[in-house]
């Protein structure tokens, strides 16, 4: 209803100055109300635009499936999330997902990407370096840089395993291992690259929680790439950080 308004009201405006165009006596007169013209006309595209997009997004994008992932050299690690049910769920991208990502990421097919999801984003690893600390298991904390540092490891599934034998304060043998492994294999963490994905959306959970604005932020300092853009948050990039915290409520830092 507000774009069919938006609309109206613009090509109601654009009669009028059409109008003064036409009658106008001077030719320095007509050139500046054509120029005001293709600036209303340009003001009502990008407003309908926006009214268009803030509406899909807030719509879908809290439910819809998304693609996040880790970029670090390389994609190293990513999770889909989406609401389903009023549930919240969370997949791992497998390894060989992620090798095939990296592909079409370094090949710029953003569209072969996004496939079927809503959107894609891709956040640099430099994005968590605020000393953050986060919670990967029970007994388990964390801060960002060692998140990090674990999610470059190649044995990350082992370091994981290790770190949880140590907060129980289990004997380190074999079969202990074997244990906790088949423990978090009922959790759908069974490979490093699960483990991976487990460290990064904690990281990523953290982030959100920590900072309302994490998206806009992120994307003004250059450390996350959202597919396809979304005109919001592109104009939401040059509103000064402070308006917009007063419009979500915030406190502006």
């Amino acid at each position: 209803f507000m774009e069919f308004v938006a609309i109206l009201v613009s090509l109601v405006l654009v009669l009028i100055i059409g109008y003064f165009v036409i009658h106008a006596a001077t030719k320095i007169a007509k050139i500046a109300l054509i120029l005001l013209l293709i600036f209303l006309i340009s003001s009502t595209f990008f407003g309908v635009n926006l009214l268009t997009d803030i509406s899909e997004l807030k719509d879908q994008f809290p439910k819809a499936r998304k693609l996040i992932l880790l970029n670090d050299n390389g994609i190293r690690a990513g999770f889909e999330t989406a609401i389903i049910d009023s549930e919240t769920v969370v997949s791992f991208v497998s390894e060989p997902s992620l090798n095939e990502l990296q592909q079409q990421f370094t090949e710029g097919n953003l569209d072969a990407m996004k496939g079927s999801y809503f959107k894609v984003i891709i956040i640099e690893a430099s994005a968590f370096d605020n000393g953050n600390a986060i919670t990967l298991f029970d007994g388990i904390s964390l801060t960002a840089s060692q998140a990090v540092a674990d999610i470059r490891a190649d044995n990350t599934l082992d370091r994981a395993i290790t770190k949880l034998i140590t907060a129980k304060e289990l004997p380190n043998t074999p079969e202990v291992r074997t244990y906790v492994a088949d423990n978090l294999k009922q959790s759908n963490i069974s490979t490093s690259s699960d483990m991976r994905a487990v460290l990064f959306a904690q990281l990523f959970s953290s982030e959100i929680q920590d900072d309302p604005l994490f998206f806009i932020n992120k994307l003004r300092e250059d450390k996350l790439l959202m597919y396809p853009e979304s005109i919001t948050f592109k104009f939401a990039q040059y509103i000064p950080q402070s308006i917009i915290q007063r419009v979500l409520g915030g406190e502006a830092s």
